[in-house]
């Protein structure tokens, strides 16, 4: 036979649960009334953009008269004209080259079966871009990181993402080319001057910073997805690619090592993400990436992503550093 608690053993345990909920709910209000956004497994933050047909002039223009002004960018030189790299500085691998213009590989074409930038530039894997939706900041800084390092065959800068964040950024996403513009206008500074919170703050610094881009421009002539070949080039050419990717499905919680490729499809406006893409390996008809959630996804921060799915290549961009 059940015997029925007393009314005021059931009311004291109401007024429990109760309590515990007021409790929890004041502590979440609290966070975010501190401007801490809420937490949550991977945040993207990267926005499709269709630029208008002036906008992706403007780009072109102001990248022809850049690089024709510093005379960088060539595919090929003399290796008479090669020099020695600084005392400490990472060198190329057996089968690769260093050029007049930073670091390339022998031969390389867009015809290669397999192209990849991670086994010449020390990449800084351990980038996070936490709760706030700023990949396209993190992807954009980070091409910015390494065509500074492919042109001094020195180990990577560390560039402030934050910086970014608090002038042109927010952590409900935005776009590369907005990065890549405030980058080639403006620039950033060291990481360690800097360090970076995922909480847009106000935009304050003092000129001129230390890491500027010469000149960002999209890989297709109409701004949106380029051909397989013109983005092989630009790889080639300038070094890792910003480019637009829809994340979700497998790619959330992707720990699989290379040549393991997410070959899935994905779509939808909350799966918009931003990210580099560092080369290719036609071997297994993939893209090699580098995302902007530490080094525990993916194998150490990099993946192959199956050619053709989730729209990835779209918006891409290239930047080139001032050396």
């Amino acid at each position: 036979m059940l015997t029925q608690r007393p009314p005021y053993l059931r009311r004291a345990r109401g007024l429990c649960h109760l309590l515990t909920f007021l409790t929890c709910a004041s502590i979440i209000m609290a966070g975010q009334s501190e401007g801490h956004p809420p937490a949550q497994p991977h945040a993207k933050g990267g926005k499709l953009e269709r630029p208008s047909k002036e906008r992706v002039q403007k780009f072109k223009a102001a990248a022809e008269r850049a690089l024709q002004q510093y005379q960088m960018m060539q595919f090929t030189m003399p290796k008479s004209q090669d020099t020695a790299p600084p005392e400490g500085a990472k060198t190329a691998p057996q089968g690769k080259e260093k050029m007049g213009g930073g670091i390339r590989a022998r031969s390389a074409a867009p015809t290669d079966k397999v192209f990849s930038w991670r086994p010449l530039i020390a990449f800084n894997t351990n980038e996070n871009q936490g709760s706030c939706g700023s990949c396209y900041i993190f992807a954009g800084v980070g091409a910015l990181e390494e065509s500074w390092a492919k042109q001094n065959l020195t180990k990577s800068i560390v560039a402030s993402q934050q910086l970014v964040l608090n002038c042109v950024g927010s952590c409900g996403g935005g776009y590369l080319s907005t990065v890549m513009e405030f980058l080639t206008d403006k620039g950033t500074t060291q990481a360690s001057s800097i360090g970076y919170t995922g909480i847009p703050a106000g935009c304050s610094f003092s000129p001129p910073l230390p890491y500027k881009g010469i000149a960002a421009e999209f890989v297709a002539s109409d701004g949106g997805m380029p051909a397989e070949a013109d983005l092989k080039a630009a790889i080639l050419k300038y070094g890792p690619i910003g480019a637009f990717i829809y994340a979700g499905g497998t790619f959330d919680d992707w720990n699989q090592q290379e040549p393991a490729l997410i070959s899935d499809d994905s779509s939808g406006a909350d799966n918009a993400h931003i990210i580099l893409i560092t080369g290719w390996n036609d071997n297994v008809n993939a893209w090699e990436i580098k995302n902007s959630w530490g080094p525990s996804w993916g194998d150490n921060g990099f993946a192959y992503v199956k050619k053709g799915v989730r729209d990835i290549g779209d918006n891409a961009m290239w930047i080139v550093a001032l050396p």
